[in-house]
């Protein structure tokens, strides 16, 4: 599947004509002519490569012979671009020997173009990339921004039979068996069919010729009664007119037997996918079965992997096109939402198994990517592979060692056991590598990892969970490619020295209260508390705030950093702020941040997400009600004094208290926020026993709250609402108890609602 690699190289030449180094009077200007017509003949190649496939299935071996020439010259064009940019990027001036290099490597890229563009007119192949001329452009986040994600349709007596079986308290077993994949009628078939191409209008049947209908239940029938076949089908169909030569046409590619058609339905929807997504969809396939896929990660990783970009190179222009992506896959049924935001943005999602199965099975053909149960094979492959990931550490630890220079790798994906990548780590060279994930279970062995990761020039992305280590290296600090950090769940002792990397967007590093020790001032670089203010500052920073040109002003996550690094030069410099973090807030941190201050620092315009973790107890009085942009607020750890108050952020839409003193007072102040949707409040304690959530004398209580959650409360042995007129628009309420014994009394309204 040449296309996948076409395309991501594509996508790097994109980014290179936007690139300053190849523009103006510098050496590389003079490269900008071949780098154009490179990406104009790669976009050539790709438009034909759908009738190569046709012809290669009819069983053409030269066609065949053919796409795999295609295969490696793109893996060979993203290796001369993933090897040569960061040379170039090291300076302005590209050193004769570099450009020298890079130029016959270019001609030889040329070379091959020119023979594949023979061999092709030589088998008539052609172009059909506007074969799908009939598929129309829909606004994705507005028809799934409240999209509903459950539906049941065929199966009431079965779950009815089933909830009996389960509740049956004669029974001798505790366990019932489900068997088989699950099949509908064809009456609820077509329901089901119905129901998802009509969710996001008010249209139906009655506006439909017969011969739409007809072909509608023709398409049905050939997806067996399987629901996961018909849901992605009618996604596949809803992305097209509703036409019936539209529709024809996706009937007559679904073949003839029945007895396939799921899998044949799910191999015609990936091919219905436009070319540059089939990357980022074949992405889901590195996780595991099953697993909850965080959306932020997924879509940073196919934007550090240059699976998407944009003519612009604007940052928040790609992280749009990356969201509309997500939302297109979605719309089309081939992933799940699992999870949303406050806002209904999609925070997390899954595939279904046999999709993922499909993605593996894709992925091993292009050599996209392998799973560790996918590696035995063909030798030619292993050396040119891209992207892997592993689930156990034995099979790794032996991949390794059979293979010791995956010199082609661009993102390793490790679910395992042990951190025993950081020991191969060591000795491997993965000089190309972008991606970097290590998930295990939280294991509390420390350890270290090498300098070496220092040297890895092409990381973009690194994110590490469940893992105690004893320090990040200096070294990491030097990655100025490095785009996203992420370490937020895991022990770890950061870096003594000034991040490097101008490119950073996300810095997310830990909080685990009680284990976490950040900066420690055990550090060499900090020998005794007499100089600890100044080498605080100057060495152990994450920035270097009295240089403003280091700071990366691209910064948009800058999560849990420690009040002691906290400094007003920040919120001046990071204009690009969307989510910041402090923990370990101090009464000099609140006076800065509130308006009570003579001299408040406003925090930027962009800040949507503001995180406070206090060391307990505070003097000052907390006033963030200046700040109009942020909508979700986070507060931790804070022990209100009789004469504290809290004033909040007017447009709050969801708001978080973890181990919070909670007050009649502070309870008055959440009610009249006019556009609160979500309140949680985590191991909280109630001074007065009782929270009364009613309707004050001063107005409506709580507008617009449709979510409460009320988490191993401390002291509270009541919730109420006595009058109809407050939360109008809640819908669900979550309380968990601390103890299974100890039961909260709820007014007749809120149990009701909950969950």
């Amino acid at each position: 599947m040449a296309d996948i690699l076409l395309t991501a190289v594509i996508n790097k030449f994109v980014e290179i004509a936007g690139n300053l180094l190849f523009q103006g009077e510098g050496d590389l200007y003079w490269f900008k002519d071949d780098i154009d017509w490179l990406q104009r003949e790669m976009r050539h190649i790709r438009a034909y490569i759908d009738d190569a496939k046709d012809k290669a299935t009819g069983g053409d071996l030269r066609v065949k012979n053919l796409l795999k020439d295609i295969q490696e010259l793109a893996g060979n064009a993203e290796d001369l671009l993933d090897e040569f940019l960061p040379k170039f990027q090291q300076s302005n001036k590209c050193k004769g020997a570099i450009c020298r290099e890079f130029a016959m490597q270019i001609e030889k890229i040329k070379k091959r173009v020119d023979d594949i563009d023979h061999v092709r007119k030589t088998y008539n192949i052609i172009d059909t990339s506007n074969n799908n001329n009939d598929c129309i452009p829909l606004d994705r986040r507005r028809l799934f921004l409240y999209a509903g994600e459950t539906e049941v349709i065929g199966l009431d007596d079965d779950f009815n039979m089933l909830q009996d079986k389960l509740l049956d308290q004669d029974l001798p077993y505790v366990v019932v068996s489900i068997a088989g994949m699950p099949g509908l009628d064809s009456k609820n078939s077509f329901e089901l069919f119905t129901n998802k191409i009509f969710h996001f209008d008010n249209n139906d049947w009655a506006n439909a010729s017969q011969d739409l209908v007809n072909i509608g239940r023709d398409i049905v029938g050939r997806c067996g009664g399987i629901p996961l076949a018909i849901v992605v089908t009618a996604g596949m169909l809803r992305a097209r007119e509703r036409t019936e030569h539209a529709w024809k046409r996706v009937l007559e590619s679904m073949g003839h037997k029945i007895h396939d058609g799921c899998a044949k339905v799910l191999a015609l929807s990936y091919n219905d996918l436009p070319i540059a997504s089939r990357p980022c969809f074949l992405y889901f396939g590195l996780y595991p079965e099953d697993h909850e896929i965080c959306a932020f990660d997924l879509k940073n990783m196919w934007i550090a992997e240059k699976l998407i970009v944009v003519n612009s190179g604007n940052r928040r222009e790609v992280e749009d096109l990356a969201e509309d992506v997500l939302y297109d896959l979605i719309s089309r049924n081939l992933i799940q939402v699992a999870k949303r935001t406050y806002d209904g943005r999609i925070s997390s999602c899954r595939i279904h198994d046999l999709l993922h199965s499909l993605c593996v099975k894709l992925g091993k053909e292009s050599n996209f990517f392998h799973t560790e149960h996918s590696m035995s094979g063909d030798p030619y492959n292993v050396a040119r592979l891209r992207r892997i990931t592993f689930y156990s550490d034995y099979v790794m630890n032996d991949f390794f060692h059979s293979n010791p220079k995956p010199k082609k790798l661009r993102a390793l994906f490790c679910f395992i056991e042990q951190p025993s990548i950081f020991s191969l780590m060591a000795r491997l060279e993965f000089k190309l590598l972008q991606v970097l994930v290590v998930v295990i279970p939280h294991n509390y062995q420390r350890f270290t990892i090498p300098n070496k990761i220092g040297k890895m020039s092409c990381l973009r992305y690194l994110r590490l969970e469940g893992l105690s280590i004893e320090e990040l290296p200096n070294s990491i600090v030097k990655l100025k490619c490095l785009e996203t950090l992420d370490i937020k769940n895991t022990i770890i002792r950061n870096p003594s020295a000034i991040w490097e990397s101008k490119q950073l967007r996300h810095l997310h590093y830990g909080f685990l209260r009680g284990y976490f020790v950040f900066f420690t001032i055990e550090s060499p670089f900090c020998p005794n508390k007499s100089s600890l203010s100044h080498n605080l500052q100057t060495l152990m920073s994450p920035f270097c705030p009295n240089n403003k040109s280091s700071l990366p002003n691209n910064l948009q996550t800058l999560m849990w950093l420690p009040d002691r690094f906290f400094q007003p030069i920040l919120l001046h410099v990071l204009i690009n702020l969307r989510k910041l973090g402090i923990q370990e807030v101090s009464d000099s941190t609140i006076k800065i941040l509130s308006v009570s201050s003579v001299v408040p620092i406003m925090l930027p315009n962009t800040l949507e997400v503001l995180k406070l973790s206090f060391l307990g107890q505070t003097k000052e009085q907390i006033n963030l009600s200046c700040y109009q942009n942020v909508v979700k607020l986070h507060l931790r750890f804070l022990s209100m004094t009789p004469n504290n108050s809290v004033a909040l952020p007017p447009n709050l839409v969801k708001l978080t208290l973890v181990d919070f003193r909670v007050n009649s007072h502070l309870l008055s102040a959440i009610k009249k926020l006019p556009k609160l949707r979500t309140l949680a409040m985590y191991c909280c304690g109630y001074i007065e026993g009782k929270m009364d959530l009613s309707g004050d004398v001063n107005g409506d209580s709580f507008p617009q709250l449709e979510v409460l959650h009320i988490v191993e409360p401390d002291q509270l042995s009541e919730v109420t609402c006595t009058d109809d007129a407050s939360m109008p628009k809640l819908n669900k309420v979550v309380v968990v108890e601390v103890h299974v014994h100890s039961k909260i009394r709820l007014s007749e309204r809120l149990a009701k609602l909950r969950m």
